[in-house]
């Protein structure tokens, strides 16, 4: 049975952006690469396993263009491109905020969106503060309009353990799910 959007599926794709059986790839410089080259496949294939009836937008890359809509032959899954997702995945707060992904079943209306930051741990062992602050204030934003929300931060260095729990403290109480991956330098 295929899943809809909820806390089920969403627990899927934590556990699986968690699992030390996804390697995050050495050579990762910047929020783009980790992005591409580590959560968008991993939650691709959790889709494709769980609920290939859901919709997906992702972001178009330099040298690869602005991705249009399209279809896996193989699931059936659809992938959209930003501009076809733009009515029912921005969060318009102060501004207006595109999740850098945006999944939606059409049938339920049920949206979420996956929020993705990459950063140096200072040396004290600290998360760099702009960007944890602005992953906060992205993901509170958007768990305004969409059913779930997932933050996802890579980051090099070595992070105390008082700082990954401080982060999943703080965004639990939001509704947000909380994924901290350290990118080998």
């Amino acid at each position: 049975m295929a899943l809809s959007i909820g806390p089920e599926l969403s627990d899927l794709m934590v556990e699986a952006l968690q699992s030390q059986d996804r390697v995050v790839l050495g050579g990762i410089a910047s929020e783009t690469q980790f992005e591409r080259r580590f959560v968008e496949p991993v939650i691709r294939d959790v889709i494709r396993e769980y609920a290939p009836h859901l919709e997906v937008a992702v972001h178009g890359w330099k040298g690869r263009g602005v991705l249009l809509s399209a279809v896996d032959e193989e699931t059936r899954m659809r992938f959209l491109g930003w501009k076809e997702s733009k009515a029912w995945s921005v969060t318009y707060a102060w501004g207006k905020h595109t999740p850098d992904m945006a999944i939606r079943d059409k049938d339920t209306g049920a949206t979420m969106v996956i929020e993705v930051k990459f950063g140096t741990v200072t040396p004290g062992g600290g998360l760099s503060t702009g960007e944890v602050q602005r992953m906060i204030g992205q993901c509170v934003m958007a768990k305004v309009h969409h059913t779930q929300v997932i933050a996802v931060f890579g980051y090099k260095g070595d992070l105390t353990r008082q700082d990954e729990v401080k982060l999943a403290d703080w965004l639990r109480p939001q509704g947000v799910h909380v994924v901290l991956r350290s990118v080998p330098v």
